[in-house]
């Protein structure tokens, strides 16, 4: 299995690897109750981007985004949300 996460690969390994394509996870930190981590969704994401990656030729797994927008979480504790004007202006900034 070849690593194709952009936090674990040097300037150079990224370079080297001929990417020309990339998949951004997007999730949130959010409250799970009391069963699940609050970074669920971002974990989840970011996972499944490996193994999507791990399939394509090419493909360069990007540092997710663990904020987004969750206000309708905003009654329970510890839940980070950014407006949909922001999440959505990251997202351009980061893909474009």
């Amino acid at each position: 299995m070849k690593n194709h996460e952009l936090l674990k690969l040097t300037a150079h390994q990224v370079m080297a690897g001929g990417y020309d394509k990339a998949i951004l996870a997007v999730g949130s930190c959010e409250a799970h109750g009391n069963h699940l981590a609050s970074g669920t969704d971002t974990f989840v994401s970011h996972m499944l981007s490996c193994r999507v990656a791990d399939q394509v030729d090419v493909l360069l797994v990007l540092p997710p985004v663990n904020v987004g927008y969750s206000a309708h979480y905003a009654s329970f504790p510890f839940s980070l949300t950014l407006g949909y004007e922001t999440i959505t202006q990251v997202l351009y900034d980061i893909l474009v």
